[in-house]
């Protein structure tokens, strides 16, 4: 039986999403997570009630060899800000040297499904930094999260229009909890996954066939609205949704609109045996925190992760 005390999370993200990815990790039998980073304290404290963790400066390579000391499989969750850019990478490159050192065996790093997005460069980048490693390696591409619907839709109900610059262009959606759940099953798997999986959902859309599905789910009558980039930004801020995430959320119209969204795949089912959860379905789920965003907003540190109840409004 494979021994699960050898498998370890490195994460440097913060807040909600790391506290919830720790969450899914555990009860999957991870039993160590090494958390650095702003709000690596919440993931800390909750894994201390379930497991052996350690903290880690990245910066120290010999207190990162000591973190990494008899580990057999690793997963990477760099730091997930938009503006770490450089912050990203240097972790990435001082773990992959310390994972070397250690004899590490299998590296498990989550990147992005579309290489054309503009923060894509850094995933790719870390990419060649693990390949390039001599250690065995699994890549989970993940499509485009949930939380583009979700930013996008209280705003939606709130005017009757869906503001895209997507044209034609399709793309499928996967929750932040099935990315966890198929990070925490490559992680603890007996056998170890392919170099290379898609984890998106297993449908794709157009945004007039998502806003149409909206409408049924919601009784809306949203209409979507074909304009450019600039109006999209522009109607996205000017409902108060953040300049950076008004900026990714433009990002994919983008990529959608030259056809590079198009992920579709059953890696989430490959993974951990149970199908991606369906845009109805988490519409469904989240259908009364919608509504309630749609009048009230969401807060700024909101984060689309189960369940429900940890959604937060201003």
């Amino acid at each position: 039986m494979f021994d699960f005390s050898y498998i370890r999370i490195l994460t440097a993200s913060g807040a909600v999403p790391s506290r919830r990815m720790a969450e899914v990790l555990l009860g999957a039998g991870t039993t160590s997570i090494v958390a650095q980073g702003l709000h690596a304290k919440q993931v800390t404290q909750l894994a201390s009630r379930h497991s052996t963790n350690l903290k880690v400066d990245f910066h120290d390579a010999a207190l990162l060899r000591d973190a990494l000391h008899g580990v057999d499989r690793l997963l990477i969750v760099p730091a997930s800000r938009a503006d770490a850019a450089v912050y990203h990478l240097a972790q990435v490159q001082a773990i992959v040297q310390a994972a070397i050192q250690e004899r590490v065996q299998h590296l498990i790093y989550p990147s992005v499904a579309a290489v054309s997005l503009p923060w894509a460069y850094r995933h790719l980048a870390s990419e060649r930094l693990i390949a390039q490693s001599g250690i065995g390696f699994t890549i989970l591409r993940i499509g485009t999260l949930a939380d583009c619907i979700f930013h996008r839709l209280p705003i939606a109900l709130r005017s009757g229009v869906w503001p895209t610059s997507a044209g034609k262009g399709r793309t499928s959606y996967v929750l932040r909890d099935d990315a966890f759940s198929a990070s925490a099953a490559a992680l603890n798997a007996h056998t170890l996954p392919g170099a290379d999986l898609v984890i998106s959902g297993t449908q794709d859309f157009s945004m007039g066939e998502l806003v149409r599905e909206i409408n049924l789910i919601f009784g809306a009558h949203i209409e979507p609205a074909h304009v450019d980039d600039d109006v999209v930004l522009a109607t996205l801020t000017g409902a108060g949704v953040p300049a950076s995430i008004a900026a990714g959320l433009v990002a994919t119209d983008r990529i959608m609109r030259r056809g590079d969204a198009h992920a579709v795949g059953e890696g989430v089912r490959q993974l951990t045996g149970n199908p991606a959860v369906a845009v109805r379905e988490f519409l469904l789920e989240r259908r009364i925190d919608v509504l309630l965003a749609s009048k009230y907003g969401w807060s700024r540190d909101v984060a689309f992760t189960r369940p429900p109840s940890s959604v937060q409004f201003l």
